[in-house]
């Protein structure tokens, strides 16, 4: 035991039982492919939660995604909001 109010213990061991199905990705626009959905020209990461279906946390990781990739731009704030487009022209890794 670790704390002396809760009983939580520490996980000893962790194995690998099973592999999903693969995915390449080799563009910023395979990334594109992942998002199901329509999302409006100018959107923030809960566009994105509410096309996928999944928490807004995670969204925001897709969204950080789809930024360093290059396939998406940020283009200002509202709030505290950020909002981002798809980028135009060549991503990163087509100009490699």
């Amino acid at each position: 035991r670790r704390r002396w109010r809760r009983r939580d213990h520490v996980v000893a061991d962790q194995r690998l039982v099973a592999v999903g199905p693969r995915v390449e990705l080799a563009t910023a626009d395979d990334l594109w492919q992942l998002v199901p959905g329509t999302l409006p020209e100018v959107f923030h990461s809960g566009d994105v939660a509410e096309a996928t279906g999944l928490a807004r946390w995670v969204a925001q990781r897709i969204v950080f995604c789809l930024r360093e990739m290059g396939a998406a731009e940020a283009v200002g704030k509202h709030g505290n909001t950020r909002l981002y487009r798809r980028a135009a022209g060549p991503t990163r890794d087509a100009a490699a």
